[in-house]
Formats: structure tokens, C-alpha cells, sequence
């Protein structure tokens, strides 16, 4: 039951952004996420905090804030306004392991494995399905929006590498709530230098949807979600939990179908299978990574 109701809450949050993206300016929107859902992450749980790690190492946690946050969920957001909000989730979800093994081993951080390789083969080919409608078609503002979304993860799973890297002392819950906060400042300063913010925008975000949307993804996908995502990983361990990075794709296809009547054609169905399959052959199983480094690394880059 946990499982099914993590997966679903992150099924459901890539309708959410879509609805709040379509109210607000987007950077806008993933500031007021972002520092909200930091905030509160760090207030709830405050008791297990480690504050002199943040302070000992703000340097790289500024960094890899700016580059798991303020970078990623920029491109991210500004991407969904152009494109359907289950194929955003396919592309963020399904890429997240493919990228962070090419990353991996770039940085030599990932060791050289066949099967990896092959899962990569096979979820570009599922990409490029994805993009094939909108390069055929030649509506630059489709494929540029998908583009935003592919930059944006794989910003975010170089920023999980240096963290990996970087912050090894610091505990998952006290790396996600300081990483969320600060980079959400870090939307929240380009916000106001690249957006129209006035009034209007604070009483649109007000408004029935975009406000429960908000609401949502504050609470329901950072708060509630993420925590019963740790209760999970004590009782079924990593590679179990992990799971939900390829329920969560489909929830948000059907959902984005449904309530938003979105189209999607027969080809990036295909790729986006393709996609979701690729993904459990690039994850692997690395002998080399503990049961607390696997943990790690399936909670980076898997909250939308």
C-alpha cells in the first residue's frame, strides 16, 4: 500500500506542474515549490538535521543545489509548458538512470558494465521516438521544450554525481531539504530577473488550481511522499523501493490523458515504453555500492 501510494503521489505531481506552469510563469512557480517544500522538510524534521554539515561543506552544497535545483527544475518547468505532462515524466524518470551511469562513468565514478551500456542503446533509441512527432512536424517550440527536459535531467543527475562525490557525510534528509531550499532561492532570484512578476502573478497562483496544485506538490510530493519513500527503503531496502521510478511514468501518462485530455501518438507511446524498459537495465546492480550508497543513489534524481 505504501508503495502504490508513493508512486502515485509522484505519478500525479507531473499533472501538477503542468497546471501550475499554466498559471504562472514557470520559474516562478518551481521558486514557491521548492522553497517551501525545503522549508518545511527542514522544519519537520529538524531534529535530525545536521546543520554543522551544511555549514562545513555550504560551498558544495551551493553547488550541487544550483545544479540539482535551481538548473534542473528550471529547465524542467520551463520545458512542461511545451509538452505533455506524461511524456515529461517519461523523459525525467526513465532518463534519470541512463544519464547518471554516462555521467557516472565520465567522472569515473561508474564502472564500465555491458548491460548498462546496452540499457543506454536502448533508451536513446526510446528518446528519440519521443522527440520523432515534433522533429517531423518542425514546431521548434515543442522540441525545444523537450530539450529543456532532457538538459534539465541531466543536469540534475550531474549534480547527484558531485553530490555523491562531495556530501558523502551528509544524511539524505538533511542534503534533500538544504538542497531544495537553497536552489528554490536560486529559481526565486531568476524568477525575478528573467520573469514578469507583479501582483497579478502572486493573485494567479492564489487561483483554485494552481493553488492545489502548489499544495500538492509542497506537501503531498515532498513531505508525505518523500517520507514514506524512507519508510520503504528500511522495510524493502533500495532496489524494491526504487521501483516506483517506473510506476510513477505510466500514473502520470493516464492521468495527463485523462484529466488533460492530452494527445499522444502511437510512435512516443512506443518510445516511451521503450523508455521505461531501458531504465531497470541501466540501474544494474553495482557489488561495489553499499546498502546506504544504493539508497543514496536511487533518492537522488527521482522526486519530480
Amino acid at each position: 500500500m505504501i508503495f502504490l501510494i508513493v508512486s502515485l503521489i509522484w505519478g500525479l505531481t507531473w499533472i501538477a506542474i503542468k497546471i501550475g506552469v499554466g498559471a504562472t510563469p514557470p520559474l516562478f512557480f518551481a521558486s514557491v515549490r521548492f522553497v517551501a517544500a525545503g522549508g518545511l522538510l527542514l522544519l519537520v524534521m529538524h531534529r535530525r538535521i545536521d546543520w554543522r554539515g551544511v555549514l562545513n561543506n555550504w560551498r558544495a552544497v551551493l553547488v550541487v543545489s544550483t545544479f540539482i535545483t535551481t538548473l534542473s527544475y528550471g529547465s524542467v518547468f520551463w520545458g512542461m509548458q511545451h509538452t505533455p505532462s506524461g511524456i515529461a515524466a517519461v523523459v525525467n524518470m526513465s532518463m534519470t538512470p541512463l544519464a547518471l551511469f554516462v555521467i557516472g562513468l565520465a567522472l569515473h565514478v561508474e564502472a564500465f558494465e555491458k548491460r548498462k551500456v546496452v540499457g543506454v542503446a536502448i533508451g536513446m533509441f526510446g528518446l528519440i521516438l519521443l522527440f520523432w512527432p515534433e522533429l517531423r512536424s518542425g514546431t521548434g517550440t515543442e522540441v525545444a521544450g523537450l530539450l529543456a527536459l532532457v538538459a534539465g535531467t541531466v543536469v540534475y543527475c550531474l549534480g547527484s554525481v558531485l553530490s555523491r562525490r562531495w556530501l558523502t557525510e551528509l544524511d539524505t534528509v538533511t542534503l534533500s531539504g538544504s538542497v531544495m531550499l537553497i536552489g528554490g532561492i536560486g529559481l526565486a532570484l531568476s524568477s525575478a530577473v528573467l520573469e514578469p512578476i507583479s501582483g497579478a502573478t502572486f493573485m494567479a497562483l492564489l487561483q483554485p488550481a494552481p493553488l492545489a496544485s502548489w499544495l500538492f506538490l509542497t506537501v503531498g510530493g515532498s513531505i508525505v511522499a518523500f517520507t514514506l519513500y524512507l519508510h520503504l527503503l528500511r522495510i524493502w531496502g533500495p532496489t524494491r523501493a526504487g521501483l516506483f521510478a517506473f510506476v510513477s511514468p505510466i500514473v502520470a501518462l493516464i492521468t495527463g490523458a485523462v484529466v488533460l485530455a492530452e494527445r499522444i501518438e502511437t510512435i512516443q507511446a512506443v518510445g516511451a515504453c521503450i523508455l521505461i524498459a531501458a531504465a531497470p537495465i541501466a540501474i544494474g546492480r553495482d557489488p561495489l555500492l553499499n546498502s546506504d550508497q544504493r539508497a543514496r543513489r536511487l533518492t537522488e534524481g527521482t522526486e519530480s
